[in-house]
């Protein structure tokens, strides 16, 4: 005994048989039986050719008994040949209600000497639907989950699904029908046992559909701080500040985490370490190179001598430090961390005694000072007011006179030329450096000109006289020194553009495997030969994993 198999083709019709199995063959009497497929036709497929072969070889007549008036037949006879029927099928669109729908119906052929064998057809008429995402690429930043909506912008029904969804992410539905005019809400979460704390990933996926024109390419993006890592990794300590003396290569780095003074002889290749009691937040060196001072985060300064390795003193001040400079014969500079409208601090190192500006050369909290290079001036900037203004104090004296040049300017951050005749400031302008006269100055200062860096805001620069050259780190926002990896490098005369370098990632062993994080510069510090680039430069902040790197880039010709 054999069973009746439908086997439809679009095109063609196809012949198959099949092992005996009567079971398969389901009937409601001994003469009537109902084959267990069905045939799906729509708008585009709306002509099909149906095949089945009866249990019995016979040759004999059938016709079509019953059908859907929306289905057409070329004749309502056939013949069956050797048990074989077959019978072409085509949508009658006149005969179809207007819309948008789903239409279900049965064919019954009645076959002479054998019996009634029935099968369902189905019919939609899809329309011309298409595929439409909103948002069109999901970034997971802070969460775990996120939701999408699905609509098809054209009239028709879509019949969706979502492919390529790797073993990470979960979608809370991966296929179903939308009808125009409806929305259908998915929600995509992470899987955070299937990614590695702290690292970036991302993923395509496609939704599709066989009545649309296309399919749609969803982006799905993890930011590291998606899933973080656990709190408390550290990876060399917490970079605090840094300063280079270029004429002895040496490099002072603030270090927090433990809390260190390292010291890094980029001419020898020499590092040494200083530790420290208190957590520092500020460093100066000497113009000579052969003494620092460090601020501390309470109110005390260190004196250190560089060429022995070690702390000379501690003063107590009456201030947290905010930013420090180590003068001429002993004398240090101090702007304090907060109180608003303070005053500039001056501390005579060798007797200890702390001298507070007056009351008429108010200065603000977190003022930026820098000395002059080969000068006895002090250059500032207010950076929480604005415009910030450019300061000029007068220390030749040891303590600064009560008289402050005052430049009505947008300064910000600022870097010094090592021949002090110009000022760099954040906001990318390079300025003239003025006199110091004691006044106040409402009109423009002298620009020299502009920096084009590939962001409008720099927060790490350094200048190589021997290479007539400017480097430079910008970030898109004042506030905050971004996660670029761009070093950018300029002609310090006519300021032009010469090349750029991007800091590498960092091959680091913190949660069981190998993983390449990606860094980003803070400070930027040229030898005075101008053959080599030191990078100070920590891990990207998504990573939520504090820590410090140097990388050296060869800046001579094919290096």
């Amino acid at each position: 005994m054999r069973q009746i198999v439908l086997i439809v083709s679009l095109v063609l019709a196809l012949f198959a048989a099949s092992s005996c199995n009567d079971e398969f063959l389901s009937g409601n009497n001994a003469d009537f039986y109902t084959l267990p497929d069905t045939l799906f036709m729509d708008n585009i497929n709306h002509s099909a050719t149906v095949a089945f072969e009866l249990p019995e070889e016979i040759n004999t007549d059938f016709t079509v008994f019953m059908r859907p008036g929306w289905l057409s037949v070329p004749s309502p006879r056939g013949e069956v040949n050797d048990g074989m029927v077959e019978l072409s099928l085509s949508i009658d669109g006149a005969s179809l209600p207007y819309g948008y729908s789903s239409h279900s119906g049965l064919v019954v052929l009645d076959i002479e000497e054998f019996g009634f064998v029935s099968f369902t057809v189905i019919f939609t008429n899809f329309g011309s639907p298409s595929i439409h995402c909103s948002p069109n690429e999901i970034i997971f930043d802070n969460t775990l989950s996120e939701t999408i909506a699905l609509i098809t912008p054209t009239e028709g029904i879509l019949d969706w699904q979502i492919t390529g969804i790797p073993d990470w992410l979960t979608f809370s539905m991966t296929s179903g029908t939308i009808v125009y005019g409806d929305t259908e809400w998915i929600t995509v979460t992470l899987d955070a046992n299937e990614i590695v704390p702290g690292t970036p990933m991302s993923a395509t996926v496609w939704i599709s559909s066989p009545h649309a024109t296309g399919q749609f390419v969803l982006k799905i993006t993890v930011t590291p701080s998606a899933v973080p890592h656990p709190g408390g990794l550290n990876v060399n300590g917490i970079l605090a500040d840094a300063e280079y003396h270029h004429s002895s290569g040496l490099m002072a780095i603030c270090s927090k985490s433990p809390d260190r003074l390292v010291l890094c002889n980029t001419a020898t290749d020499i590092t040494d370490t200083i530790s420290l009691d208190k957590s520092p937040v500020c460093v100066s060196i000497s113009e000579d190179g052969h003494r620092a001072v460090v601020g501390y985060s309470v109110a005390v300064i260190s004196y250190i001598d560089l060429d022995n390795r070690e702390i000379i003193a501690d003063y107590s001040i009456d201030c947290i430090p905010y930013d420090i400079v180590l003068g001429e014969n002993d004398w240090c500079y101090i702007t304090p961390e907060s109180d608003q409208w303070t005053r500039l601090r001056n501390l005579d190192l060798k007797t200890g005694q702390l001298i507070v500006s007056p009351s008429s050369t108010l200065i603000y909290e977190k003022t930026l000072i820098r000395k002059v290079p080969g000068k006895s001036f002090l250059a500032g900037s207010q950076i929480p007011l604005s415009p910030t203004s450019l300061l000029i104090f007068d220390v030749t004296g040891g303590q600064a006179e009560d008289a402050v040049t005052n430049h009505h300017e947008y300064i910000g951050s600022f870097w010094l030329s090592k021949d002090g005749a110009r000022i760099y400031t954040m906001f990318r302008q390079v300025y003239n450096l003025p006199e110091y006269d004691g006044q106040y100055h409402s009109d423009e200062l002298s620009l020299f000109g502009n920096l084009a860096t590939d962001q409008p805001h720099i927060h790490a620069l350094d200048e190589c006289p021997a290479i007539n050259c400017l480097f430079a780190y910008s970030a898109q926002y004042w506030f905050d020194p971004g996660n670029s990896t761009l070093i950018e490098q300029f002609n310090a005369s006519n300021l032009n553009k010469i090349r750029s370098y991007n800091v590498s990632t960092e091959l680091l062993n913190l949660v069981g495997t190998f993983i390449s994080y990606e860094t980003t510069p803070r400070h930027i510090f040229v030898n005075s030969e101008g053959t080599t680039m030191y990078v100070i430069k920590i891990l990207k902040p998504d990573y939520n994993i504090d820590g410090w790197f140097i990388e050296e880039f060869d800046l001579r010709e094919g290096g």
